[in-house]
């Protein structure tokens, strides 16, 4: 599935233990914001651990 974004900018709030999206790439620059535990981002085959600050 390939989204494509027309607006500006869109943001989406919410919390999960687990992320419920399914592997996927973008047309567009994500942002992610961690407020609070952790996580690992999978970006082109790489993960990374983010923590909050």
């Amino acid at each position: 599935m390939k989204l494509v974004q027309f607006e500006p900018l869109f943001l989406r709030h919410f919390r999960t233990e687990e992320w419920p999206f399914t592997y996927h790439n973008h047309n567009h620059y994500e942002l992610m914001l961690i407020s609070e535990g952790s996580g690992i981002h999978d970006l082109n085959k790489e993960q990374r651990r983010t923590n909050t600050i």
